[in-house]
C-alpha cells in the first residue's frame, strides 16, 4: 500500500491544519468509494505505540499507484515550481534496455489511458464528488503503463443537484459543487472566468458573493 501520514517534527497549529485537511481528504475518498480508476483509501490507523516513527497523528493506507503521468511521459522542473511535459518518459519510449514501443502501442496506450481517467470519473460523478484539478500529476499509472487511476482530492467537493446548468441555463437536473481552486494551466476559461469576477469584487463582499462560483462536471473535471 501507498501511506500518508503527518510528520511528528511539524509544530503543532501546522500538524492540525495538515490533519484537518488530511481528514477531509479521508472523508471525500469515502464518499467515492472503490472503483478500478481512483486511488482508494483502504484503511485510516493511528499512531501506533511503542513503534519508532516519524508519523504523528493518523496513518492512511491507499491504493499502491505506481507513478504520476507526467513523470511517467516525462516531466521536468519549470518555472515556479511547476512541471513540464517533455514528451520523453517510459510511457512513449520504455524503459531504458528495453524495445521502444511502436506508434501503433502508443496510440492504444493513449487511447485506453483516456478511457480509464472517464471512467474512473464518471464513477466520482455518480457519488456526487467534482475533482476540481485534474491534471497529470494527480493521475497515477502502473510501472507497467497499462493501468490507471485518479489520486489527489484535496480540492475535492461534494455536489448537489439543481434543476438549472448555472452556466447555460439549460433546465434539468445537474450536478453543481463551488469552485474550491485549481491549477490555472489546466483550469476550463469557465473557472478562470470565475477567478476573474472574484478578483475583481476585491474586498466587496456583496459582489464576492453575487459572484459566480458553482461549476459542473463539464466546466471543471472534462
Amino acid at each position: 500500500f501507498a501511506m500518508k501520514a503527518i510528520k511528528g517534527s511539524l509544530p503543532p497549529e501546522q500538524r492540525a491544519k495538515f490533519e484537518h485537511a488530511l481528514a477531509s481528504e479521508c472523508a471525500i475518498c469515502f464518499a467515492i468509494g472503490t472503483h478500478a480508476n481512483v486511488v482508494s483509501v483502504r484503511r485510516v490507523l493511528p499512531r501506533f505505540g511503542g513503534v519508532d516513527t516519524n508519523a504523528n497523528g493518523m496513518i492512511v493506507l491507499l491504493d499502491p499507484a505506481g507513478t504520476d503521468l507526467l513523470n511517467a511521459m516525462g516531466g521536468r522542473p519549470g518555472p515556479d515550481e511547476t512541471r513540464i511535459l517533455t514528451g520523453e518518459g517510459v510511457f512513449y519510449w520504455g524503459e531504458k534496455g528495453e524495445p521502444t514501443p511502436t506508434r501503433e502501442e502508443v496510440n492504444a496506450r493513449l487511447l485506453s489511458t483516456t478511457r480509464q481517467l472517464y471512467e474512473g470519473l464518471a464513477h466520482m460523478h455518480s457519488r456526487g464528488v467534482l475533482h476540481q484539478d485534474l491534471k497529470p500529476e494527480n493521475l497515477m499509472i502502473s510501472e507497467n503503463m497499462k493501468h490507471l487511476r485518479i489520486t489527489d482530492y484535496g480540492l475535492a467537493g461534494h455536489s448537489s443537484r439543481q434543476e438549472e446548468d448555472p452556466w447555460t441555463g439549460e433546465k434539468g437536473y445537474f450536478l453543481v459543487a463551488p469552485m474550491k481552486g485549481g491549477t490555472k494551466l489546466y483550469m476550463a476559461p469557465e473557472m478562470h472566468q470565475i477567478l476573474r469576477e472574484q478578483a475583481a469584487a476585491g474586498a466587496d463582499r456583496e459582489r464576492f458573493d453575487a459572484a459566480r462560483n458553482l461549476i459542473t462536471p463539464a466546466t471543471s473535471d472534462l
